[in-house]
């Protein structure tokens, strides 16, 4: 059987109607988006559907906890596969979750083979066979949070995606016990509609992260395809993202790579730290934008893309982000400012540049969001107050 033959298609769409033991009879639903996305690069075997749907009197099975099958993955196992456990299967073609993670989706009857639940993680699969995960789900704002939210200007958006310029201050999503309004709020009321979510994670549209203090260009997926096909893009670092900072001191170099492996710090497990051996690899490129006495402006283009990346690496060079309460190098701390200097009340790091290829069309895109204000400002002020010779200001 063929991935994408008729036959294949037929299995998927005979899972929605066929009733089991564990389970009443699913009604399969196309949803706004239409017939069935193709997700996953190079022909990797994953078709997402996310017109799956299952009436809410038939979701609550016998012995499995409520499941919503809105953005059923489907995987054909092909001729290599055949012979493998399960949770293998899936840990090849969800690179990004954890074994356990994937283990905990089988165990809670989220996961499906030829319609059937399985056994066990542990169960072997044949050539041909149809596994279904339902894997993401679709959130809307709860009702709680329904109030007052602030509009959305977005910089592109259209039926997959959104794109916008995040205001420093505000959370991506909620956390427990958060009750500010997030960029996950934003956006499910800009839309007045649900948008994806990964399982078990109430985050509905987030793709990426920024910190809360850092501001600029965040991209959010509107449909499960879209949020599946740039998951992978993050995943494969086949995205350009290009961050502006102002920072203590003056770097050497007008250009550098900052190599350093990074970790969470097990005494402040809020805080990442340089892994001393065995961290998750990370690299950040940085570039001169202008020079100022004891302050640089610099563009810096992260390769990889671990949490608080530019942040530590920046800080472990003894260049720490001017307003960065967590990450601030004591070589730096003698550096001080007048009380009338406009300096950022938050860390100066702004998102300015996001390129990478539409979800569905596959095109080339890239969105720039301007300098915010009050970067603008102390930038102004530096260049009245601490300007140095020409010659040595300008990066390039």
């Amino acid at each position: 059987m063929g991935f994408g033959t008729p036959r294949f298609l037929a299995v998927m769409e005979s899972l929605a109607s066929t009733p089991n033991s564990n389970r009443k009879c699913y009604t399969r639903k196309l949803c706004l988006n239409g017939p069935p996305d193709w997700a996953g690069p190079g022909g990797r075997g994953l078709l997402a559907f996310p017109g799956w749907c299952m009436r809410p009197e038939d979701a609550v099975s016998e012995d499995k906890q409520k499941v919503s099958w809105a953005g059923a993955v489907g995987i054909q196992v092909g001729a290599e596969e055949a012979g493998m456990r399960l949770d293998q299967l899936l840990a090849r073609r969800f690179e990004e979750s954890s074994r356990a993670w994937l283990q905990k989706l089988i165990r809670e009857g989220r996961v499906e083979v030829e319609g059937q639940p399985p056994p066990a993680p542990s169960t072997r699969l044949r050539e041909g066979e149809v596994v279904r995960v339902a894997y993401y789900e679709s959130s809307e704002l709860p009702p709680e949070r329904v109030g007052d939210i602030p509009p959305l200007q977005p910089l592109y958006e259209d039926e997959d995606i959104l794109v916008i310029d995040k205001e420093a201050g505000l959370v991506c999503h909620p956390g427990a016990g958060e009750r500010r309004v997030t960029v996950s709020d934003m956006a499910c009321a800009h839309c007045g509609s649900v948008l994806p979510s990964p399982p078990g994670e109430a985050r509905p549209g987030i793709v990426h992260r920024l910190d809360r203090e850092t501001s600029g260009v965040m991209i959010l997926a509107k449909t499960i395809p879209a949020m599946r096909a740039l998951q992978r893009q993050f995943h494969d670092r086949e995205v350009q993202k290009e961050y502006l900072a102002i920072v203590f001191g003056e770097p050497r170099f007008f250009s550098d790579w900052i190599t350093a492996p990074l970790e969470r710090d097990p005494k402040r497990p809020e805080r990442i730290r340089v892994a001393p051996k065995d961290g998750r690899a990370a690299e950040t490129y940085y570039e001169v934008r202008e020079r100022f006495r004891d302050f640089t402006f610099l563009l810096c283009r992260p390769k990889t893309g671990r949490t608080h990346q530019i942040r530590v690496h920046l800080d472990s060079v003894h260049h720490s982000i001017v307003g960065d309460r967590v990450y601030r190098s004591r070589k730096v701390q003698g550096i001080r400012l007048p009380e009338e200097a406009p300096v950022p009340g938050r860390q100066a790091l702004h998102a300015g540049r996001l390129e990478l290829a539409h979800p569905v069309t596959g095109e080339r895109m890239a969105w720039e969001a301007p300098l915010p204000e009050d970067m603008r400002l102390f930038l102004d002020w530096l260049r009245e107050n601490r300007a140095i010779p020409e010659e040595k200001r300008r990066g390039r």
